[in-house]
């Protein structure tokens, strides 16, 4: 599948569709839109999102949903920036993706 191809790749990609404008928001089980049933082209998500909503783990880490480009949302842990300082991660803050990859056959 595309989109598995892609994550080992370390590349996050969504579908879009042409026939309805629409972003393909089905997780990527398919090439087809979820809306018009039209063909999808798979297209590069760049990797700068927005927190939606962020929580802290018991380890102390903290972890987010965010959502990036193309209306696509992913969980992941959060890493303070490079530099020191006071880390106070809040929803609404831009975050970038540092990495993605496949494990064992899935998404992290």
């Amino acid at each position: 599948m595309r989109f598995d191809d892609e994550l080992a790749r370390g590349r996050l990609v969504a579908g879009v569709c042409d026939a309805c404008g629409g972003a393909a928001r089905a997780w990527p089980a398919t090439g087809f839109c979820p809306s018009c049933l039209g063909p999808v082209r798979w297209a590069y998500v760049p990797p700068c999102g927005t927190a939606v909503e962020l929580s802290r783990m018991a380890d102390g880490r903290y972890f987010c949903l965010a959502e990036f480009a193309r209306g696509v949302r992913l969980m992941g842990v959060l890493l303070a920036p490079s530099g020191g300082g006071r880390f106070e991660p809040r929803v609404s803050q831009r975050v970038v993706l540092e990495s993605c990859s496949l494990a064992g056959g899935r998404p992290r």
